[in-house]
């Protein structure tokens, strides 16, 4: 059942709960409700694993059941439109004339750019949907993945495996944890943390998420700069994002995207205050996944208020009560945190992750080392880093004309930068959250190139479309509508049992057995190949002491781990340790005290040299040997 029930998770991760509660909020528009969906069911998700773990009520079983008792909730809710046909879902009387409505914002009268712009917005609509496609077999398509990469392992996947247990998660700083609580759920679903596979496809599924979303932005403001901007979004993001490894800066950027998402679509709705209120719950979603989520909380009523100053008293209210929904969502976690860190409970990171980026000599080496780094991330495979920078710059400043996203600019993305630069720039990924804003502010910037009224008329232009091509799509998208009038939301209810026959095929053993091998991959996989080597050949007689921290994550070796913070003294006492019969160490993390006190037993062959292996990265090399288990004498 591993495989059914992975699969009801990733519903539960993404749609279930939001379908519910975006339906309360009484927002318009089919992508709007999907939008309010996605965000809405994680929200609801970290709410729901954090009460049940403090009412120790966080199992499978009451998890499974809330989840059948959502389904039933759907049905009530939906129960009039499941006999409603495709068509009817999508509001294919839009989707008809989205291209002509989409041409009309062509301005120019000059025949030669009309015929030229009429071109690009077919280009920029075509190259959207390419990198959209192109997103969707890069992450969708790849369910059987585990999480590899360090943080991931050790800090995020390790503290959603904390709340599967049922206890808050240890030594978490001032990281909040809504991403880790989303990423629990398919564990309590299927059971068991040995299948990573489902709680990887949710990150993936971010990712994707991520450009789906300016696709919707450009769908329903008709604007080609928005649709140029799913290009270069899917350029930064793959440069700069997460790429689906568990990491959260792709997870806070997708909630800063979303915030800023609800603040564009509104444009004298009925529901604008509701999209408003909508966006604080993301701004909360951005500060409960990561901390740099917090500089949305205090620019995002600026945001507010600059769009709605015409109506003062109005603004006030809804900019208060933005400001009640976010300090009540967020307020407890960093709370509780820094009330752990002042007693001692907890340690605070921002010592430490700053020091790295302040401790450098001077001003100029901490740009000169940030813009290495930024230009670096950068690179693409057609142009140089410089070059690559400047066209970067040129299209941020013709983004300027656009009011509304200079104003995201100024406000929100300069200062943020500014902050990476001086604070945070030890790792290109923490400037992620930006990243998409700036994917389209350049696409924003290219559009108003593009509509430039240049005075000289390009000759070489001149060629008109062939009206085939016009006709063509006109043709296929009402052959699409034709076969989506057939089909029924309730046929979808067909594909449930499926869902539940899928074990036959894909049993839970071998869903376990394939997810370990995966696993075996993590870290360094040399390494790991040697120690399962050498435990499948002579067995292991006691634990293993080590600073290398994937063995605590590696199947078979886990249980044989202890870890050892490379301090000297900790580390005599613990390889003097009778229980521990093992050490591997890494003389680039370890001080040259104990390399020369391992290497002098040896040498007296006290202990035995069981294998060495120097890096590739030329990052050290590994020594695995065995203790005296005990005192050496």
């Amino acid at each position: 059942m591993i495989i059914s029930l992975g699969i009801l998770s990733i519903l539960q991760l993404t749609i279930i709960p939001g379908m519910i509660f975006s339906k309360l909020f009484k927002i318009h528009g089919f992508w709007e409700n999907l939008l309010a969906a996605i965000g809405i069911s994680q929200i609801f998700n970290y709410l729901f694993v954090v009460i049940a773990t403090l009412l120790n009520l966080y199992t499978q079983t009451i998890t499974i059941g809330l989840f059948v008792l959502e389904v039933i909730g759907i049905i009530i809710l939906y129960f009039p439109k499941l006999n409603w046909n495709l068509a009817q879902v999508t509001i294919p009387e839009k989707i008809r004339i989205f291209f002509d409505e989409y041409l009309t914002k062509i301005k120019t009268e000059i025949d030669w750019k009309k015929k030229i712009l009429v071109f690009l917005y077919y280009f920029a609509f075509a190259i959207s949907v390419i990198c959209l496609t192109k997103y969707f077999f890069i992450y969708i398509t790849q369910p059987t993945q585990i999480f590899t990469q360090w943080d991931a392992v050790v800090s995020w996947d390790n503290w959603a495996t904390q709340w599967y247990q049922g206890v808050f998660p240890l030594h978490t700083e001032h990281y909040p944890q809504l991403w880790t609580a989303n990423l629990s759920l398919p564990y309590q679903f299927i059971g068991t943390t040995e299948v990573k596979y489902f709680s990887k496809y949710f990150a993936n599924l971010i990712e994707f998420f991520i450009i789906l979303i300016v696709f919707i932005l450009g769908i329903k403001k008709r604007n080609v700069g928005l649709f140029f901007g799913v290009f270069f979004v899917s350029w930064l993001m793959m440069s700069f994002g997460s790429q689906g490894n568990g990491y959260a800066d792709s997870p806070v950027a997708f909630w800063g995207l979303s915030a800023i998402a609800c603040l564009l679509l509104v444009d004298n709705r009925e529901d604008d205050n509701r999209l408003l209120l909508l966006g604080a719950f993301f701004v909360a979603g951005a500060a409960l996944t990561k901390q740099a989520g917090l500089w949305l909380v205090l620019t995002y009523p600026i945001l507010v208020a600059l769009q709605k100053r015409r109506a003062q008293k109005k603004s006030f209210l809804i900019i208060f009560k933005m400001i009640v929904v976010m300090v009540l969502m967020i307020a407890p976690w960093y709370i509780f945190k820094e009330i752990q860190i002042r007693t001692g409970v907890e340690t605070s990171e921002i010592g430490r992750v700053t020091s790295l980026v302040l401790d450098r000599n001077n001003f100029f080496e901490i740009l000169e080392s940030a813009g290495g780094l930024f230009l670096r991330t950068l690179k693409n495979n057609y142009f140089s880093e410089t070059i690559t920078f400047i066209l970067l710059l040129v299209l941020l400043a013709f983004s300027y004309k656009d009011k509304a996203w200079g104003s995201i600019l100024n406000i929100f993305i300069l200062p943020f930068a500014v902050g990476w630069i001086f604070f945070f720039s030890y790792e290109s990924r923490n400037i992620v959250l930006i990243m998409p804003l700036i994917g389209i502010l350049m696409g924003i910037g290219l559009q108003n190139i593009l509509e430039f009224d240049f005075s000289r008329p390009v000759r070489f232009f001149q060629q008109m479309i062939p009206s085939n091509v016009k006709h063509a799509i006109k043709n296929l998208i009402s052959s699409v509508f034709k076969f989506s009038q057939l089909i029924r939301i309730w046929f979808f209810l067909l594909l449930m049992p499926i869902v539940f026959i899928l074990p036959n095929w894909v049993s839970d053993s071998r869903l376990i057995t394939n997810s370990k091998i995966k696993q075996k991959s993590i870290g360094d996989p040399p390494i790991n190949q040697l120690l399962y080597d050498y435990k499948a050949e002579y067995g292991l007689d006691g634990k293993i002491v080590s600073s290398y921290p994937y063995l605590g994550f590696l199947p078979e070796l886990k249980d044989y781990y202890i870890y050892d913070s490379t301090k000297t003294s900790e580390f005599f006492d613990l390889f003097n340790n009778p229980e521990v019969g093992y050490a591997l160490f890494n003389d680039h993390w370890w001080s040259e005290e104990v390399h020369n006190f391992v290497m002098s037993l040896i040498d007296q062959k006290k202990i035995d040299l069981i294998f060495s292996y120097p890096t590739p990265s030329q990052n050290g090399t590994f020594y695995f040997v065995t203790t005296c288990q005990g005192v050496c004498k």
